[in-house]
């Protein structure tokens, strides 16, 4: 029992610590520009304190760019009041849009209907991006290139959480970087709102207003309808984008929960799968545990899972420098701590697992929804989106 415990461990490590190689081996990196100007389409809700920081990434692009589409509930939205500040001092050209508020779909997805409602003839690539991300200068450029280039449809990338020093937020770096370098995401039609780069007949052809119709992540709709339509849909493993952690601990926690509920009801088979691969490494870390007092192997094994976790760790150290976002000393240390402590990391990702499926209901931003089933979506409380964000 202790030998294939052992055995199916060491294999689930082996899988995972290909997984990361293969996404560092992905990693190509666009130097020179494709001198094609594409628009930029952003939804924004509530304080916005790092607004600043994004448009001086966007200044920074090697790539030109024609406008940026902001999208805002209301001019009482503090992002209103925050993009006003912002045209005064940037050179990008900025419109803003008022979709008012959400009634059957999340505020986000009400907010980027509405901005591509207001997009025009010349706007030919349209790249959607969240406002916590903070682009490198070529981002924009190999984000496009394949769809410039004819070779898809569409083109997305991924999130990379920077480390923060806290320990619950260096957990959850840890389990979202380790979804980054998941094989799986290439052939799971998922996209990632935060960056993903889209041609306009494209967008048309889908008919996007009624294929997010009632969704509360734009991700997972915009993917099905893409590849309903038959449309190529690029992964790229070069576009990890940096974006920094929140440090507050519940905010860190409740993230976790609520994509692992929007998940839960969208595709429901990724959500299993995940706890299944959650739940066998723990279980079998639990196997070997159990028999460390009389047996010497389970000690061999412990030592193996170690190193594996080690390894992985390094990999993904190994990422952030090739991506231009390489982590602070103290951040190191929590990020190859997390590698010593792994079954406690897993233990956090089981909950956030299992929170997604006891409940339908999430908070996102200043809106209280209830997942009711994929593209339908009940508003049940909104707040001032002035309040803390989510």
């Amino acid at each position: 029992m202790l030998f294939l415990a052992g055995l199916l461990l060491t294999l689930v490590n082996a899988i995972a610590i290909a997984a990361g190689w293969l996404a560092l081996r992905r990693i190509r990196i666009r130097r020179l520009p494709t001198r094609s100007a594409a628009t930029l389409v952003l939804p924004l809700t509530g304080r916005v304190p790092g607004l600043g920081d994004l448009f001086a990434c966007l200044e920074n692009q090697t790539d030109p760019i024609r406008r940026v589409v902001v999208a805002v509930e209301s001019t009482n939205d503090p992002a209103f009041a925050a993009v006003a500040a912002r045209r005064a001092t940037t050179r990008l050209r900025i419109d803003v849009v008022i979709a008012g508020p959400s009634t059957n779909a999340s505020q986000k997805v009400c907010n980027l209907v509405a901005a591509i409602g207001a997009l025009e003839p010349a706007d030919r690539v349209v790249v959607f991006l969240d406002a916590d991300i903070r682009p490198q200068p070529w981002w924009l450029a190999t984000l496009q290139s394949p769809v410039v280039g004819g070779r898809a449809a569409a083109a997305t990338g991924y999130r990379w959480q920077s480390a923060p020093v806290t320990a619950l937020g260096a957990v959850i770096a840890t389990i979202d970087r380790s979804i980054a370098m998941v094989p799986f995401r290439r052939r799971g039609r998922i996209l990632w709102g935060g960056s993903t780069a889209i041609r306009r007949d494209v967008l048309d052809q889908i008919d996007y207003a009624r294929a997010l119709a009632g969704a509360v992540s734009d991700d997972l709709r915009l993917g099905e309808a893409l590849h309903r339509a038959g449309h190529r849909v690029a992964q790229l493993g070069s576009v990890l984008v940096p974006t920094p952690g929140d440090e507050i601990r519940g905010i860190r926690l409740n993230f976790l929960v609520r994509q692992y509920r929007i998940v839960r009801v969208n595709r429901p088979a990724l959500h299993a799968l995940a706890g299944a691969w959650i739940g066998l490494r723990l279980a079998l870390w639990s196997a070997v545990v159990l028999q460390l007092p009389e047996d010497t192997l389970a000690s061999a094994v412990l030592a193996a899972d170690l190193v594996a976790s080690l390894v992985k760790a390094a990999i993904r150290d190994r990422i952030a420098l090739a991506i231009g976002s390489p982590d602070s000393t103290r951040a190191r240390i929590g990020q190859f701590a997390c590698a010593v402590l792994s079954p406690l990391v897993d233990i956090v990702h089981a909950i956030g697992i299992v929170g997604g499926a006891v409940s339908r209901r999430i908070r996102w931003g200043h809106v209280d929804y209830l997942l009711e089933a994929p593209g339908r979506t009940l508003v049940l409380a909104r707040r001032s989106p002035a309040g803390d964000p989510a």
